[in-house]
């Protein structure tokens, strides 16, 4: 019997992760994915879990690397698309991309990546 669960939701994950790795990863699945991020991650399934670490990885990527390439550039923040609080999180992070999604809702088809860059411009503009 816990042999099947553990077969079940392997199976579970390993659908939704191939789903999301060869899939279209637009800003519908973004908004999927970033609401998990935000919703009580107790009540979350095994997919539920996989969209989190979907929204979770591009957050931290996008931010990461926009603070690499202002390192590299030198330009300070008066050339950046976005100015990032020192310690970002996650959930920031995702709070900031539902809010743009829900507000831009003609964006949903465009690259997550792309959209995560947008919403960081709207929610942490440079001063």
């Amino acid at each position: 019997m816990i042999a099947r669960a553990l077969l079940a939701l392997s199976l579970s994950v390993c659908t939704t992760a191939a789903a999301l790795a060869y899939g279209d990863l637009d800003g519908s699945h973004l908004l999927q994915a970033c609401n998990s991020a935000l919703a009580d991650w107790k009540t979350l399934d095994a997919d539920g879990h996989v969209l989190v670490g979907y929204c979770a990885g591009l957050i931290h990527g996008v931010a990461g690397a926009h603070r690499r390439a202002q390192a590299a550039s030198g330009d300070g923040p008066a050339k950046a698309p976005f100015c990032l609080p020192d310690s970002i999180t996650i959930h920031e992070g995702a709070r900031a991309v539902v809010t743009y999604l829900n507000e831009h809702p003609e964006r949903l088809h465009d690259e997550a990546t792309d959209l995560v860059m947008a919403a960081f411009g709207g929610a942490f503009p440079c001063k």
